[in-house]
């Protein structure tokens, strides 16, 4: 079923799509209705696996009561900017032999890769693969190996060539996005506000910190690179119920609202046997680490459930976890893993919740930045883990360089704005 040119991605998705099994056309009548189902079964598979990676990118549904006319919306972000297409096509007579022919009426005569009426021209690859596995190929299999790639591969070029402009507001005209930071006074949170802050003009970054000096000195800092008007903090224990409550009014009051939340707070106990290690350190890390990151994530659902709704994710909460990797890759002590692994249930549970209470402006994520060169990552360190830290930790800058455009692209698919 593989094709070689496929990217890891691609071959990891097409692999947990169901195939189809009923070989029926449009004039097979009732087996044509078998068919159907298995499309829709295979269709709401797939748009499922993107939504579980951020990675949706179509909307679909039949036109006629046959079955025989399908329409959708389609749409490819590059350079943080949504572009979003129409798309139509008819099941062929001799389907599933024969795959569908996929039309974008709006870009007719503006690319060399398209037939007449907007039909997109695959890869050479495509056909033969489609041939090669029929009738298990279905709908859902033409938009991955068909429609996505062709997206991604004339989309840039149409933008870079001045062929196609924006189909919303320009980043220019954005608002911004409004974003809190917790633990944003040093390490990785203070990179990411300089990284948001210094490559998207309109943002907005409201930041926390247990140390007050701190805090102040890194918040004075931004004002002096990016305007007071633009930068704003407050102290707060992460762990504390009052304290995250008052730095959820904060923002609300200075920002009027929030768009990012990132759960960025965290503690290390000392790296020792956890039968040796203080309970006051234990209780401090899962407090900071656990609690810190339900209850800022209490606050942001508080707030954004408050903001204009919509029906795919417009406002994100962000947790700094480990994915199961991630643990075992670390040197840091059993208390700092087993809680940052909670996170990523954390994720998972807070976005069931969310979907099943009707809430599907807020998208929950998991960022899972690596190994970092922090003080956290050096605290009790010998020499010998220092030289194995500075070859394979990444500096905090260089990170956020990373994880900021993606956060931002999260917000930008919804509101087609950078």
């Amino acid at each position: 079923m593989g094709d070689a040119s496929w990217d890891p991605t691609t071959r990891a998705t097409v692999q947990k799509i169901p195939l189809l099994t009923v070989k029926a056309g449009p004039r097979d009548k009732e087996e044509w209705q078998k068919r159907l189902k298995e499309e829709l079964q295979a269709l709401i598979k797939y748009i499922e696996i993107n939504k579980a990676s951020d990675l949706d990118w179509f909307t679909i549904k039949p036109s006629n009561k046959e079955g025989t006319h399908w329409a959708g919306k389609c749409w490819y972000v590059h350079e943080l900017i949504r572009y979003e297409f129409d798309f139509q096509f008819d099941i062929p007579a001799t389907y599933p032999t024969t795959a569908p022919e996929i039309e974008l009426p709006e870009l007719e005569g503006k690319t060399a890769k398209m037939y007449r009426g907007g039909k997109i021209c695959l890869t050479i690859h495509f056909k033969p693969l489609w041939a090669k596995n029929s009738p298990h190929f279905g709908i859902a299999h033409a938009l991955c190996l068909g429609l996505a790639p062709w997206l991604a591969a004339e989309v840039p070029y149409l933008v870079e060539t001045g062929v196609q402009q924006p189909s919303s507001r320009s980043s220019s005209d954005s608002p911004g996005k409004r974003i809190v930071i917790t633990g944003g006074s040093k390490g990785l949170g203070l990179a990411m506000a300089r990284e948001f802050l210094g490559c998207y003009p309109q943002d907005t970054v409201a930041l926390c910190g247990r140390n007050a000096e701190q805090l102040e000195a890194a918040l004075a800092d931004l004002r002096r690179q990016f305007g007071a008007e633009r930068v704003h903090g407050t102290t707060c224990d992460v762990s504390s119920p009052q304290h995250v409550s008052r730095l959820g009014e904060f923002v609300g009051e200075r920002l009027g609202g929030v768009d990012l939340w990132i759960n960025n707070a965290g503690e290390v106990t000392a790296k020792r046997l956890l039968a040796d290690v203080e309970a006051g350190e234990v209780v401090r890390v899962v407090g900071t680490n656990v609690i810190g990151s339900l209850l800022g994530s209490q606050q942001a659902v508080r707030l954004m459930r408050q903001q204009p709704a919509a029906a795919e994710p417009a406002y994100h909460i962000f947790n700094c976890g480990f994915s199961k990797w991630g643990a075992k890759l670390t040197k840091s002590a059993v208390t700092h893993k087993a809680t940052k692994r909670a996170l990523s249930q954390l994720m998972e549970s807070l976005g069931d919740e969310l979907r099943e209470a009707g809430l599907t402006s807020i998208g929950v994520h998991n960022l899972s930045p690596g190994m970092l060169l922090t003080d956290l990552l050096l605290k009790d360190s010998t020499p010998v883990s220092r030289r194995f830290f500075n070859a394979l930790a990444e500096e905090p800058e260089t990170v956020a360089a990373v994880i900021v455009p993606q956060a931002s692209i999260s917000w930008c698919r919804t509101t087609g704005l950078a």
